[in-house]
């Protein structure tokens, strides 16, 4: 059989060994989201994702081997990839040989089906769902169990407003401080600093969370939608990171708080903008140096910012401990 092989998504990827670890790196060539099951040349050994944009670490508990190829759904982000690590156990725990939500299996298709790949927690087998209904998982000693997806909150919108602080253009000139009503470009504002400015600008606001979203079983997770070009997230206080990539998401479980909560975002852009703007002044007013002019006055401006939709978006957590025995219905 072939080392590596997928029905479904543009994946590229390579094989190496050490000692008796069997390592791949497997990546998305397209823009958008893939969801794919993937089959490699490996055998007696329990695959593991390491996901190199965090440095998390999961054992994947939903997985088939037969005639010495293990095959195994992967869910990879725009251009994301992962690497999938082989290392042999010698006491395997009892994993998953299928899983159906709705009646279908969730990662048979290349599209997205809000359903999580299911991975060895703290206290057994879990995964996420966005969907409400039931579900059905075989584990790899036969043994059925069966559940319910409860329905969840709907997501909540964080339309703002927005209060915006964009630093001084030099030492001599102050703190720029405005209101965006809705989120947009800065290269669509009127005001020409902000038209055209290259930085780091911070954007201010709050939202409330009901109670009813706050639960053991469910994650919250922080989408910023579009963002041009990376964002610092701090939420109450907490740092969420550094989202530089799509889907700009952050886990907000932990930080997120019953009732009022604030956000803050460090938003930086690229710098042709403030280039493109320096072109239209005298050399002696320009803000930017450079060696060459790669932009003239007349180029089209680069989206800056953050261009949403912001937005928390809740999730179930299953966990097949909590699930029945289809045996004991």
């Amino acid at each position: 059989p072939p080392d590596f092989s997928s029905p479904n998504g543009n994946l590229l990827y390579t094989h190496r060994k050490d000692g008796d670890t069997d390592i791949y790196f497997v990546s998305n060539q397209d823009t958008k989201a893939v969801t794919a099951e993937c089959s490699f040349r490996v055998e007696g050994k329990v695959p593991e994702l390491w996901h190199p944009d965090t440095g998390q670490r999961e054992t994947l508990a939903l997985y088939t081997t037969k005639n010495g190829v293990t095959t195994l759904p992967l869910a990879l982000d725009p251009s994301g990839s992962v690497f999938v690590v082989f290392r042999k156990n010698d006491t395997p725990a009892t994993h998953l040989a299928s899983l159906q939500v709705n009646g279908v299996n969730p990662f048979a298709g290349a599209a997205d089906s809000g359903v999580g790949i299911p991975v060895f927690s703290k206290n057994g087998i879990a995964f996420t769902s966005i969907k409400p209904g039931t579900f059905q998982a075989t584990k790899s000693d036969g043994a059925v169990v069966q559940g319910d997806i409860p329905a969840l909150p709907a997501p909540i919108a964080i339309n703002g407003p927005w209060q915006l602080e964009f630093p001084p253009i030099s030492n001599k000139g102050e703190t720029l401080r405005t209101t965006f009503e809705k989120l947009g470009s800065w290269s669509d504002s009127t005001v020409e600093w902000i038209k055209y400015y290259s930085g780091t600008a911070t954007y201010r606001t709050t939202f409330t969370l009901p109670p009813s979203y706050l639960s053991a079983n469910r994650t919250l997770t922080l989408d910023l939608g579009g963002v041009k070009n990376i964002a610092e997230v701090t939420l109450n206080g907490k740092t969420l990171g550094i989202l530089w990539k799509e889907p700009f998401r952050a886990d907000a479980t932990d930080a997120l708080v019953e009732g009022k909560n604030e956000l803050t975002i460090q938003l930086t852009n690229l710098w042709p903008n403030r280039l493109i703007g320096d072109q239209k002044l005298p050399k002696n007013e320009r803000h930017t140096w450079t060696s060459d002019e790669f932009f003239k006055a007349t180029d089209p401006l680069l989206p800056s910012g953050l261009l949403g939709p912001v937005q928390i978006l809740p999730a179930e957590v299953v966990r097949l401990e909590n699930a029945k025995s289809k045996d004991n219905d």
